[in-house]
């Protein structure tokens, strides 16, 4: 069951996480605080999402000078989120890239033929 303290959108992709990972074979107890990261962070993106579209990418401040377009800071802050939230998959072997390799079952690394052709 997910941690207490995650948010209800945490508790959500806690539950979709570690079903799929299970499957996957490479989910193991040692992994609970980086699968809380990745699902804090998933749950940070949710909320910065609807911030934006109810608050917009944008808004306008007057100067001396007229007016300026300044950026929504959490624009910033999703993009350093999204950052995060990649860097995460990959560590759990949840992007297309990562999955080759990645151990399953404490098997060995397995390397793609293709290497052998391309390289």
């Amino acid at each position: 069951s997910p941690p207490a303290h995650l948010s209800d959108w945490g508790k959500v992709a806690w539950g979709r996480l570690t079903v799929l990972l299970d499957g996957m074979g490479i989910l193991t107890v040692a992994d609970s605080l980086a699968l809380e990261r990745l699902c804090d962070i998933y749950a940070d993106i949710l909320q910065l999402r609807l911030t934006i579209a109810d608050e917009g990418r944008t808004y306008i401040v007057q100067t001396e000078g007229g007016f300026l377009i300044k950026a929504n800071p959490a624009v910033a802050m999703l993009a350093d989120a999204d950052r995060r939230f990649k860097s995460y998959l990959v560590e759990f072997g949840l992007t297309p890239a990562a999955r080759t390799k990645v151990k399953v079952d404490g098997g060995e690394e397995k390397e793609d033929p293709l290497n052998q052709f391309f390289g």
